[in-house]
């Protein structure tokens, strides 16, 4: 009887530690899931910071005042995010997500330079596509150097190649504005219509006057004054014709120069006559000269003028133009005397060229881009499996559409630099500005829609609960 007692006792035991510690794991893992969930708004409120190009202290501020405004809500009691916090989920959490997915076969490399008043900003984005995914574009880097050689170009991007897990073997075409290129086999591979307007400035300068002078003096002169224009305005309609305002030569957009001049050209008889009846005293001496020499006639030095500037620049054209057409001569008669005949259409082509048949005409013809039609095609082949294995015809599909048409990626990111570092945000370091950039350029989410993707995304919330505010890494399960 003794020993059946204590039989009984000791199951007893038993059985209420183990309940025990069922309602513990249960509360553990019922604290863990809190824990976690309060992470989700808060994320979600960093990017809507982010995106917004808001103040961190203003984004901790919205999250105090959360508790106040909504004290029936226990989301809102767990939220805490402050300026440092936010900061850290941005560089820490949401950049290295953002960046995640750009390992494919082949990808091309775009960058271009800038300043940021002292510090030199090289932006540096990749340009790849997939099946599912289509076009991507990413910004990879956004990093400062003082040196502009093309030793120390070449080497940040490998570097930053690398620290991505991205291989110079995969790069399909490299873009780049102004790059500098003179060294290696071939130097000075400058852009041609940067030589067509370096020729024709020089050529300008052979002229009588100061063309771009001229244009600035001019419209500066009606720029900041409602009186004259409507004055000039006056003196267009007695002469019969239609106003146009005046057009600005802007040096860094040099392609300006010339609907300036044209402009300037349409309107010069009324503006020969505005400033000929302010006289000597009136009339900036600059212009002075040019319309007193031109005072009885019809236009005809600036006719000649603009024929002479016209013609030259049409002459470097043609030079330039086919200067490059000898170029690419060589340069697609070289390969294609080397290229050799490979071993014709095999049995598994054959079996593709059967199933993507029926469908081929109607995606040909439909309206959709060339990127869409691509993927459409592939699609039919079945030939995408679990074992991420590519037949030629996903080889040359990675390849082609990987090459960009533009530079546009990077340069579109010294607009969001811009809009980042702003005079009430000038003390943001170059490393947050680049997880900023990246944020805005790599997650195409709204606000609503980036909320029910980090629901989904455990990795990154276990990420940002981190107090070490752990980098994300994607975990194979």
């Amino acid at each position: 009887f003794f020993f059946r007692k204590c039989l009984i006792t000791s199951k007893s035991l038993v059985s209420t530690v183990s309940w025990a510690l069922l309602i513990c794991y249960g509360a553990y893992q019922f604290g863990k899931f809190l824990l976690v969930t309060s992470y989700i708004p808060a994320v979600t409120s960093v990017y809507h910071t982010v995106q917004h190009a808001t103040s961190y202290r203003a984004g901790g501020c919205g999250t105090k005042l959360a508790t106040t405004i909504y004290p029936d809500s226990d989301i809102a009691k767990r939220m805490a995010c402050g300026r440092t916090k936010a900061e850290a989920i941005v560089t820490d959490v949401l950049t290295p997500a953002s960046v995640e997915d750009s390992h494919t076969p082949s990808f091309s490399v775009a960058s271009d330079a800038s300043n940021h008043g002292t510090t030199k900003l090289f932006p540096l984005s990749v340009h790849y596509w997939t099946p599912d995914l289509g076009v991507q574009t990413k910004v990879l880097d956004f990093y400062d150097d003082s040196d502009e050689t093309s030793a120390a170009i070449h080497n940040q991007i490998v570097t930053k190649l690398e620290e991505n897990g991205l291989g110079l073997d995969m790069i399909s075409a490299y873009s780049a504005d102004n790059a500098s290129v003179n060294y290696g086999r071939y130097n000075s591979a400058n852009f041609v219509a940067h030589i067509v307007h370096n020729c024709a400035k020089h050529a300008g300068d052979r002229l009588n006057i100061n063309i771009e002078n001229v244009v600035n003096k001019t419209f500066s002169h009606f720029s900041s004054s409602a009186k004259r224009t409507e004055e000039l305005k006056s003196i267009r309609t007695f002469v019969e014709i239609e106003y146009q305002s005046l057009l600005r030569n802007v040096p860094t957009r040099w392609l300006s120069l010339c609907p300036a001049v044209k402009r300037l050209h349409e309107s010069w008889a009324p503006i020969k006559t505005y400033f000929l009846s302010l006289g000597e005293d009136g009339c900036p001496k600059s212009l002075w000269r040019l319309f007193k020499d031109d005072q009885d006639g019809e236009g005809n030095p600036l006719d000649l003028q603009v024929i002479h500037f016209n013609s030259t620049q049409r002459f470097f054209f043609i030079q330039v133009l086919l200067h490059e057409i000898m170029i690419m001569q060589t340069v697609c008669s070289g390969p294609a005397a080397k290229q050799e005949v490979g071993h014709g259409c095999d049995m598994d082509s054959y079996d593709e060229y059967c199933v993507v048949l029926p469908h081929q005409q109607a995606i040909v013809q439909s309206g959709a881009p060339v990127v869409e039609k691509w993927a459409t095609l592939l699609k039919h082949t079945h030939t995408h499996t679990h074992t991420h294995t590519h037949t030629k015809h996903d080889s040359i599909s990675f390849f082609l559409l990987s090459v960009p048409i533009t530079n546009a990626s990077v340069e579109r990111v010294f607009s969001l630099m811009t809009g980042c570092w702003t005079d009430t945000r000038n003390r943001y370091s170059v490393n947050l500005i680049k997880s900023e950039i990246q944020v805005k350029s790599n997650f195409t989410f709204s606000c609503k829609d980036f909320y029910t993707y980090v629901v989904k995304e455990k990795v990154l919330l276990n990420a940002a609960r981190s107090n070490k505010k752990c980098k994300f890494k994607k975990v194979e399960t």
